[in-house]
């Protein structure tokens, strides 16, 4: 074999040789790339969990931002060096996780966009004698003791809001159970967590309370009926020993007491009569009283015309009936002495309120006027006596005005406006 011959043969081997390494490195390198596409899907996967997770945690935290768990409760490491690292630290996440949700006193499930569970707390599991694992891609109506939890959460997940609440009924062991539900979505809204806390003690108990004041109601409702019939009774008593009085003097004290007692008796009657049993529309009661007075007084009043301004104002038991006291005496010593031998003329009541419960009283005449000698804070008669200690009670100050006729003007506070 020439020289040349021995050349071309070792080219040829070596060409050779280079053609196998070739084969074999691009094969190496092709299952590398293969390897290298496996782990970067793996590493998306893993991290896509993580995100999922973490959206999770988060819209639990929303829920119990200051009590079971706490910002910061969980430590999710998305930039691990290695997918075993982040694998591990997916599962502690899930235990701890697990173990918050198990902790909750309530129930807590989380449920994908077509209606079905992707889990569920240990304590909601025991409530139905199931595993956990029983829920998982089950529909939401599978358990058939609440419509109205399917039915809220199939139209949460249909809707664009993020959150919702309503209260459900649910069988629940043989009884019917009372739930307030929370749902909140997360994970771009595709998915929703629902946490069920039991209210039905709260329901049971804001039940009893009702009744109660319901009866309550019924019984102030009889005391002011009672109240109202008793004084009626006292009324109709001194109107019959009035018809045995012959002197005019005393016949008149009687009258003037039966108009107290009717004024008194006719607050009780409008909180009888009212929905609300602790104030009166002091509006209505004013007109009645007046025109109750009117009549009593039917002789002196047959050309006396009533102009009432009255605010609607509603007016506590314990002002009402010193006010109304007030505009008994005042009106009827304006019908008893304004306008004598028939006289024509107009009697004008007016009430405003103010800021603070405060109230303007104005009673007013166009009669004959007060004598010009006349004091009102020395007055002698029963009537004007009894308005001043009425007006201090309810802390009130009186101007008396004698030009053209005669007005009192009281001004006056609530009593117990304080309270209100």
């Amino acid at each position: 074999m020439s020289k040349g011959e021995q050349t071309h043969l070792e080219l040829h081997e070596a060409n050779a040789q280079l053609k196998k390494q070739l084969t074999k490195q691009s094969a190496e390198l092709m299952h590398t790339q293969i390897r290298l596409e496996q782990e970067i899907t793996e590493r998306q996967k893993v991290q896509k969990s993580l995100k999922t997770q973490n959206e999770f945690i988060r819209t639990l935290i929303n829920f119990y931002p200051n009590t079971i768990i706490a910002t910061g409760g969980f430590a999710i490491v998305t930039d691990a060096n290695t997918i075993e690292a982040m694998e591990s630290e997916l599962q502690q996440t899930k235990e701890q996780l697990r173990a918050v949700l198990d902790a909750v006193p309530g129930f807590v499930c989380w449920v994908c966009s077509d209606g079905k569970y992707m889990g569920v707390n240990q304590y909601m599991a025991n409530t139905f004698n199931l595993s956990p694992d029983a829920f998982v891609g089950q529909e939401l109506s599978f358990l058939k003791n609440s419509p109205e939890f399917a039915q809220f959460m199939t139209q949460f997940l249909a809707d664009s809001v993020p959150t919702g609440h309503h209260v459900v009924e649910a069988q629940v062991n043989g009884s019917t159970r009372h739930y307030l539900i929370a749902a909140q979505k997360y994970h771009q809204d595709s998915l929703a967590v629902s946490v069920g806390i039991d209210i039905t003690e709260r329901k049971l108990a804001e039940a009893q309370i009702q009744a109660s004041l319901r009866e309550k109601e019924v019984l102030l409702q009889e005391i002011h009926h009672r109240v109202k019939n008793n004084l009626q009774v006292i009324s109709s008593l001194l109107d019959l020993q009035s018809q045995q009085i012959e002197e005019s003097a005393m016949l008149e004290v009687f009258r003037e007491s039966q108009n107290r007692v009717k004024s008194m008796a006719l607050v009780h009657e409008k909180l009888y009569q009212s929905k609300n049993f602790a104030k009166i529309n002091f509006a209505e009661y004013t007109e009645s009283l007046v025109k109750y007075l009117f009549k009593a007084y039917g002789l002196h009043s047959g050309n006396i015309t009533l102009e009432l301004y009255i605010d609607e104002v509603t007016l506590n038991i314990d002002t009402a009936i010193p006010c109304g006291l007030i505009i008994n005496e005042l009106v009827s010593n304006a019908l008893k002495y304004a306008f004598p031998d028939n006289r024509a003329g107009t009697i004008s009541i007016s009430l405003h309120s103010g800021a603070n419960q405060h109230f303007t009283l104005i009673i007013k005449d166009d009669g004959v006027g007060l004598p010009r000698d006349w004091d009102f804070k020395s007055a002698k008669s029963l009537g004007l006596q009894l308005v001043q200690v009425l007006t201090k009670q309810l802390k009130g100050t009186i101007e008396v005005e004698r030009s053209r006729g005669s007005q009192f003007r009281v001004d006056l506070s609530e009593s117990g406006s304080s309270e209100a």
